[in-house]
């Protein structure tokens, strides 16, 4: 009782740093601070991610029992060429595992919180979102994977047109050639000129899928002496293979295979005209003096030993230069899309941000015109997709639109710009009707609950429906759904679990926006 009654003096306390927001334009801006206020609150309170928990001590056992597991499953014969062959280069031996990196949106910081629908049984994607019976819904605690790429060394790769030198570095040597299709190659082994069979051999990207099915037995085994709880190791169609992990937030770590690779076109890249002045010159050029990675293609439709080149560490490296109000932005045109049936990756909505954050002067990503700047983007992606031309925003010349796993129709996007103000407001309801409603309805200046403010603004709306979106149907009675939001993102803003300076009155209303708190940037190293 004494808690209860300390938390609800504590939040009667609060400055409320909202008039209660009404407009599709204060709805999305009421969200982008809920997201800040989380991100400022992790940082003060010194909380560190789970996925660089689970990279750094993966990394660690890389040095003991995993190194020599995986130098064995590597150690690969039949690419190894013989003196009797009349070659110098006596091929590569074993690779073992270099080093690891943290990668996707948990660390750029845009991963999505809100419970994802699985399986449904007889309703509707809409019915089964809104009902509230919830033994009719199966859920995921998130929408977002752990990434972490592990790099094979020792490698060395070289192009055509930059062959290696006469005295090339120990290790594997290789050049890569194309595969057939922009970012796509063979990776075959360099052989010295007096080889009887120099072209018979490639690093395959197929040898290490099948490799990473071996590894899993041994991996599964280092993640049970890290006290990490696995409770399924496959390897899926595309690079990665993937970790179920049974911890609070159920999970899934993508291991991903990869080869350093420094050649990409990185002078035309650093050549390009950015209209809005993004990146500045001194990020173009750390960008460009980044090797790219090859992972496993993953593609039937290639070649099996064909490698992708991946723009991952790039990426990660671009997202985390943005100001908050950009990378938020991207946060949120995800959660929209999850809400809206998750039609297409949201790889394409990150790729799309990339390419107007060049294009989109920078003074006009604010917090206030938040909606305005997602609209910005799902404009881009909707023209390039009706023109079939979504380009890769560091070589362009690679399609995102060419099918293998990369999909994406124009009515899909069309969804989510008709349906994103709808699904805001829904998303928002949720809070206010959650665990920790209380201290969102006075932040938001709201004294009405979610369903309440839910069915007051959008009365109409729900009656007509919306591209599908529809809420109301004679199998379902509409209602907010107060567990939306996982409990991993709520739980940051119970109060028992607020850090002591953010119970201050005044603290909500002075934060949450552009500013960074003190504690902010100190992130784990995590290789990059």
């Amino acid at each position: 009782m004494g808690n209860l009654l300390s938390r609800a003096v504590g939040i009667a306390s609060l400055q409320p740093a909202f008039e209660a927001p009404l407009t599709d334009e204060e709805v999305f801006s009421a969200l982008a601070r809920v997201f800040r206020w989380r991100e400022q609150l992790l940082a003060i309170g010194g909380e560190q991610h789970a996925a660089f928990q689970y990279q750094q001590l993966l990394a660690a056992e890389l040095g003991s029992s995993l190194q020599t597991d995986w130098a064995w499953q590597m150690n690969e014969p039949r690419m190894t060429c013989s003196p009797a062959d009349g070659c110098s280069d006596q091929g590569p031996g074993a690779l073992h595992l270099e080093r690891s990196y943290l990668s996707g949106s948990s660390r750029e910081g845009t991963e999505v919180h809100i419970h994802e629908v699985r399986e449904i049984s007889d309703l509707s994607l809409e019915e089964a979102l809104y009902t509230k019976n919830r033994e009719e819904k199966s859920y995921t605690e998130q929408s977002s994977d752990i990434d972490i790429m592990f790099e094979l060394a020792p490698v060395s790769v070289y192009s055509e047109e930059d062959p290696p030198p006469a005295h090339a570095p120990p290790g594997v040597v290789v050049v890569q050639e194309s595969a057939g299709r922009p970012g796509y190659v063979l990776l075959r082994h360099h052989h010295s000129r007096s080889c009887r069979r120099p072209n018979r051999n490639f690093l395959s990207g197929y040898t290490v899928r099948k490799r990473m099915e071996l590894f899993g037995n041994a991996l599964q085994d280092a993640a049970k002496r890290l006290g990490i709880r696995v409770t399924n190791f496959e390897v899926g169609g595309g690079p990665a293979s993937c970790i179920a992990v049974d911890d609070e937030n159920n999970s899934r770590i993508d291991l991903v295979p990869c080869v350093p690779c420094r050649c990409w076109p990185s002078e035309q890249y650093r050549r390009r005209r950015r209209p809005s002045g993004y990146p500045d010159a001194a990020l173009v050029a750390s960008l460009c003096a980044a090797p790219a990675f090859l992972v496993v293609a993953g593609s039937q439709r290639l070649d099996k030993d064909a490698w992708r080149l991946s723009f991952s560490r790039h990426e990660t490296i671009l997202l985390r230069s943005l100001s908050h109000e950009q990378r938020i932005c991207l946060t949120l045109l995800k959660h929209c899309n999850v809400m809206l049936g998750h039609r297409f990756s949201s790889y394409h909505l990150k790729t799309a941000l990339m390419w107007v954050c060049e294009q989109r002067p920078r003074e006009l990503w604010t917090w206030d015109r938040m909606h305005e700047s997602m609209t910005a983007v799902v404009d881009y992606l909707l023209e390039k997709v009706s023109r079939s031309d979504l380009q890769c925003y560091f070589w362009p010349e690679i399609s995102l639109m060419a099918g293998y796993g990369m999909d994406v129709q124009r009515d899909d996007v069309l969804n989510l710009k008709h349906g994103m103000a709808l699904a805001a407001r829904y998303m928002l309801a949720c809070l206010l009707d959650s665990s920790a409603g209380d201290l969102f309805q006075k932040l938001l200046g709201h004294h009405m609950n979610g369903e309440k403010f839910y069915r007051h603004y959008y009365r109409d709306t729900l009656r007509q429906g919306l591209n599908g979106f529809s809420m109301l149907s004679s199998s379902s009675r509409p209602g907010i759904d107060a567990s939306l939001w996982s409990d991993n993102f709520l739980r940051v803003f119970q109060w028992e679990n607020l850090p002591n300076r953010c119970r201050k009155s005044s603290w909500f209303a002075e934060h949450g926006l552009g500013t960074d708190s003190s504690e902010e940037g100190q992130q784990p190293e995590d290789g990059w």
